[in-house]
């Protein structure tokens, strides 16, 4: 994998699959960016060529193109479609009823509470569980979809945006295969 490293401030090599900003502090550049102007403007620029910000470790922090991520992931449980990815929960034995249809409830994540607003990682960024007891609330024979907003920052409301303009034929697609 291609990887280009670089001081605050440098010309990136967009061909590049991973690049890394070394910010000099121990902030990532996501919050970097809220105070200082140079790295606001190099984070942008990332966003702008479909880079998502994945980690800060040792003063740097690491970009990997979107459409790689799934090469960082160690879960099991995320299944991708297109550029997106989801996980599906099936209904737990307590919760069956075989006459019943079966039901789903589709949720998307919402924007990351205040202590993750500015986190180098992914997930607690665009993959946020809310409602992690629904099983609890739900009817018998229900799946619960989560679909991740992998997009930007903090995702794009599961709209197309940037560089990603099948996000929402993505989101569509997904729903529709999890019905079949």
């Amino acid at each position: 994998m291609k990887r280009t490293v670089i001081r605050l401030g440098e010309q990136p090599d967009w061909s590049s699959e991973k690049i890394v900003i070394n910010t000099g502090t121990s902030d990532n550049i996501l919050k970097l960016s809220r105070t200082d102007a140079s790295a606001n403007k190099a984070y942008r620029e990332m966003l702008a060529h479909d880079y998502v910000l994945y980690m800060h470790s040792n003063e740097k922090s690491f970009f990997i193109k979107r459409t790689l991520v799934s090469t960082l992931w160690e879960r099991k449980d995320l299944i991708q479609f297109g550029d997106t990815f989801y996980t599906l929960m099936d209904v737990p034995e307590n919760k069956v009823n075989r006459l019943a249809p079966k039901r789903l409830v589709v949720i998307f994540s919402s924007m990351p509470s205040a202590k993750d607003y500015l986190s180098d990682k992914i997930a607690p960024r665009m993959f946020v569980q809310n409602y992690p007891s629904l099983w609890k609330q739900v009817v018998k024979n229900t799946m619960i979809l989560r679909i991740m907003d992998l997009n930007l920052s903090y995702g794009s409301y599961y709209m197309n945006a940037g560089s990603y303009n099948t996000f929402e034929d993505d989101v569509q697609g997904i729903i529709a295969k999890v019905c079949e």
